[in-house]
């Protein structure tokens, strides 16, 4: 006989087996799920992008979950063998991604490893702000992207990284400023 608990990760069969320790063994089992781990990138600065929000559509179940990347640019989340999802990563910076993820490998494991660099086509563009004498990494800083000619501004404070990323209209000019306390601003015009 066998036993499954009620989230069927756990259970007892019962055996009569020769070798066993009586005549009508109780066997305790773990049934161990494989785990999708996904990290985001920044393909450009070659960084983790924290908080991307990733969707991920089970398309045997048909449901959705919405998860997001932690500080290194990671998530991990329990499927099932002979799952197939896909994954789409979303951030305020880049375009979305989309990912195929499927457990139906023929050697089935208990983690399965993907990596989603994201990347904008031209014109973007993707700095790291640091300070000047001591090469430091500047989370926090302010970065306005300002439309010359409307004055339109998108603006992104930089990771824990230092990093910004946005992308750009083409033949657009645009003021780049960045703005941080006890600093000077930095102001800088490009044209796309």
């Amino acid at each position: 006989a066998v036993y499954l608990n009620a989230t069927a990760d756990t259970g007892y069969v019962s055996s009569n087996r020769p070798g066993g320790p009586g005549d009508d063994d109780i066997y305790q089992f773990t049934i161990k799920r494989p785990e999708i781990e996904i990290l985001v990138m920044d393909s450009v600065a070659d960084l983790p992008l924290e908080n991307a929000k990733v969707l991920v559509f089970d398309k045997v179940l048909k449901r959705e979950m919405e998860l997001e990347t932690d500080s290194m640019g990671m998530l991990r989340f329990p499927a099932d063998f002979g799952a197939d999802y896909t994954a789409t990563v979303k951030t305020i910076e880049f375009e979305p991604r989309e990912i195929a993820i499927n457990t139906s490998s023929a050697e089935p494991r208990l983690l399965y490893q993907f990596q989603v660099r994201m990347y904008n086509p031209p014109p973007a563009i993707t700095a790291i702000v640091i300070d000047d004498a001591t090469q430091e990494r500047l989370s926090g800083t302010r970065v306005d992207i300002i439309k010359r000619l409307s004055n339109d501004t998108i603006y992104r404070v930089t990771d824990r990284n230092g990093r910004f990323a946005v992308k750009l209209d083409k033949n657009t000019y645009y003021t780049i400023q960045v703005r941080r306390p006890g600093y000077l601003t930095y102001s800088q015009n490009v044209s796309t």
